[in-house]
């Protein structure tokens, strides 16, 4: 809130807005009356011959003129001076020398002119002084709101000074940390010194041990001001609760990935020992039936067909077992690596679709813990197969790259997109199922998409 100063076209309208209601007002009018009746009475007995006299009875309304204006400012003054005017100007019919003709003009300009001038500087004073006023005002309201919140917040709440002690805590500070932590220092109290609170990222937690058990804490600091001092404020967000709870859920989360991926190895070893193997030998009986009954099928065309047919479908039934139990658990991840299984993985989906998948490798190769190379693959699988279900794409492109301290991988395709704003359906629970693997590697999986243009997930995760 900032005074103006009064504009030239308000002068004039304030002047003519007097404070009618207030009696000091009337007051000041009923001495600018017996001032002018004064002088009347001494122009008409000639009492006044000197002329060094002429014109001090006009300087005398800058007494009343004088007293309006520090009273009213321009409302008062103003009118008081053009009220001085109209009276006085009866006087200047009188008889009088142009000498004191003129001084007397000369004198009511003086006094319009004080009026005027000297109104207008002091109502913009007291409108200064009125700004400054509801400025201090606003000033304690919002110091009150402060302590208000500042006392009612649940969070603890420190404020620190530039040499890093704590000056004010507010009462859930003092239940956590007692009242002795006002001007201790804040790195005995938190652990950590002014600097590191004051750079905490929004994912960062801040671990204190509060009566020897482990809180965790996330932290947020504000700068505020105490008069002439700049104060750091730590709002300490209790959030124990709330990282266990995230933990347990981790934790069932990685319980039941590892348990669907052991069921994926059992059923994947329990087709390739039992019924592939069964298919394989009845495959080979049927070719040994085959060659011992070779004269007589050459007599039947019939029976030559069946078995050829018989075998041939077992041949097929094999290889579809097969695949599947490759698609349950590649071979080549646990004995080669993830970019072997990765382009084992790209050259099946070629085959089996229209679409063209090519995969290109950055940086040196190198073994990862498996559960990670086992994540990497399953987030690949599901990005490909949902390209090549939904999307309808004609290109994917696979890039893996290899960094000193972390393993990335983007899937680009050329397909109809996703439209995040439709009912959700199979494919989006396929996409939370790869955040979550990659939240479990401690990575971040983002997907990019936008409809008829295509689809682009990227994916990182830390190697150490």
């Amino acid at each position: 809130m900032e005074a103006t100063p009064i504009q030239t076209k308000d002068v004039l309208s304030r002047a003519l807005h007097p404070p009618f209601s207030d009696i000091q007002f009337w007051i000041i009018q009923i001495v600018v009356v017996f001032l002018t009746v004064l002088h009347f009475v001494l122009d008409a007995t000639h009492l006044t011959s000197s002329e060094t006299l002429i014109g001090l009875p006009v300087f005398a309304l800058l007494i009343p003129v004088g007293w309006a204006a520090m009273r009213f400012g321009l409302h008062g003054s103003g009118a008081t001076a053009l009220w001085s005017t109209v009276l006085w100007l009866p006087d200047l019919t009188f008889h009088h020398g142009d000498d004191n003709l003129l001084n007397e003009l000369i004198a009511l300009f003086i006094v319009d002119l004080v009026g005027f001038v000297f109104g207008q500087h002091v109502e913009h004073e007291q409108m200064t002084k009125n700004a400054a006023i509801a400025i201090e005002a606003e000033q304690r309201a919002g110091e009150a709101r402060y302590r208000h919140l500042f006392s009612a917040t649940r969070a603890p709440i420190l404020v620190v000074d530039n040499d890093s002690i704590v000056v004010d805590a507010n009462p859930a500070a003092w239940a956590v940390f007692g009242y002795s932590v006002l001007d201790e220092n804040v790195e005995n109290v938190l652990g950590c010194t002014l600097f590191e609170l004051e750079n905490f990222g929004v994912g960062e937690v801040l671990t204190v041990n509060v009566d020897n058990e482990p809180t965790d804490f996330r932290c947020l600091t504000t700068s505020v001001r105490d008069q002439d001092r700049l104060l750091t404020q730590v709002l300490l967000q209790d959030i124990t609760e709330e990282r266990r709870a995230w933990r347990d859920v981790t934790t069932y989360a990685a319980t039941l990935l590892k348990a669907q991926e052991d069921e994926r190895s059992r059923i994947a070893r329990e087709l390739h020992d039992d019924p592939l193997q069964s298919l394989l030998i009845i495959s080979r009986k049927l070719e040994s039936s085959i060659d011992e009954h070779i004269l007589e099928i050459e007599l039947d065309d019939t029976l030559g067909d069946e078995l050829s047919q018989v075998k041939a479908d077992v041949l097929s039934v094999a290889k579809t077992i097969r695949n599947l139990s490759q698609g349950l658990l590649p071979p080549s991840l646990e004995k080669l690596g993830l970019e072997p299984a990765l382009r084992g993985l790209v050259a099946d989906g070629e085959f089996n679709s229209e679409c063209k998948i090519d995969l290109r490798v950055k940086g040196v190769p190198c073994r990862l813990q498996l559960d990670h190379e086992l994540g990497l693959f399953r987030i690949c699988q599901e990005a490909i197969h949902n390209a090549i279900a939904h999307a309808k794409p004609f290109q994917i492109d696979v890039t893996l790259e290899f960094g000193d301290s972390m393993v990335a991988v983007e899937i680009v395709d050329d397909g109809c997109g996703i439209d995040f704003g439709r009912e959700i359906d199979i494919s989006h629970l396929g996409l939370r199922g790869m955040r979550e693997r990659a939240s479990l590697m401690g990575g971040r999986l983002k997907i990019e998409s936008e409809v008829a243009k295509g689809t682009k997930i990227s994916l990182s995760i830390p190697t150490h």
